[in-house]
């Protein structure tokens, strides 16, 4: 079991973040062993088809050459809500040489590939080509589908955060996964393979939802990094689903139905849709509930509050509708 000793600066500094580079990152052990990740077939097949033509080298053994560890300066915790992956790439550029050269050591023991020799004898290089890899395997197999994967985790994000101001720490981080708990002072991750103890010390902690890295729950906590916890996000079987999208939603939708779903790329309540649209709340939320029984909308509660998200299914369908 890993403990990760909590105290009150910490638990003040615990906040949420998405990475387009972790899930970058995770969907290659998810290429490599697509067994263990069944919900993301579909994505595997079109990936294989779209990977022949691109060329990586860096990038295939330094994340799968190790069953359980990862590179830290791969994959840094993101520094801001809602990190750009052009902005994480260029930390991975720029990560530090010493540091590069020491964490690919650890990996790899005295067997680092060949392929991977030029992090240890010339990482700022080496750094650069990885750069690259990262901008080619982002853009042919991940960028199309970023859009639906981002509503998925700001959905989230959302729940979470607000579970954790009306419900309180126990209840939040024991909701993230089964493995995971809050014993009061500390978060506890009970999973094969990790162990150990570390104080946070004030550096607090970042939640990073992923959709790729389901089933798994990862964790990074030493120096010199922000400790992270990444864990399965909600809402994942609904990743893939491909409908049918109709040419014109207010057709299909009537046009108030078809303006609620615009709106609710964020998580709006029923008053706050209400007064933006200036239609009544009743009429609101009988629109609000056929658009949940479509599967276009989900319902997201904390506590007395509820809040309306468009799902996956509704992204594709606005983000496939001509602009009028």
């Amino acid at each position: 079991m890993l403990t990760l000793e909590v105290g009150v600066l910490d638990l003040s500094r615990v906040r949420f973040a998405i990475s387009p580079m972790w899930e970058l990152t995770a969907s290659l052990r998810v290429l490599r062993d697509p067994g263990a990740h069944p919900v993301h077939l579909s994505w595997v097949r079109q990936a294989r088809e779209a990977l022949p033509g691109i060329r990586l080298e860096l990038l295939p053994p330094l994340v799968t050459g190790h069953p359980s560890q990862l590179p830290g300066f791969l994959a840094p915790a993101p520094t801001s809500p809602l990190a750009d992956v052009g902005d994480e790439i260029r930390a991975v550029a720029e990560a530090d040489p010493a540091v590069v050269r020491r964490e690919v050591r650890s990996l790899f023991g005295n067997r680092v590939p060949e392929s991977l020799r030029p992090f240890v004898t010339a990482p700022r290089r080496a750094l650069r080509s990885l750069s690259r890899e990262l901008e080619r395997y982002w853009e042919a197999v991940v960028a199309s589908h970023w859009p639906r994967m981002e509503g998925l985790l700001q959905g989230d994000v959302v729940h979470r955060g607000r579970a954790l101001a009306s419900d309180g720490p126990a209840a939040m981080f024991g909701a993230l996964d089964p493995t995971i708990a809050w014993t009061g002072s500390a978060v506890t991750v009970d999973k094969r393979g990790l162990e150990g103890r570390h104080v946070l010390g004030g550096r607090g902690l970042v939640l990073v939802p992923s959709l790729f890295s389901w089933p798994t729950v990862w964790v990074k906590a030493a120096e010199p990094y922000d400790p992270v916890i990444r864990y399965p996000a909600r809402g994942v079987g609904a990743l893939w689903e491909s409908p049918g999208p109709p040419p014109d939603l207010a057709a299909s939708l009537g046009p108030t139905r078809a303006r609620l779903l615009e709106l609710l790329a964020d998580p709006m309540t029923t008053t706050e849709l209400a007064r933006v649209t200036g239609l009544a709340p009743g009429g609101v939320s009988d629109h609000l509930a056929r658009l949940v029984r479509s599967g276009l909308a989900a319902r997201h509660r904390h506590g007395r509050t509820v809040a309306y998200l468009r799902t996956a299914r509704a992204e594709a369908l606005v983000r496939d509708t001509p602009a009028s």
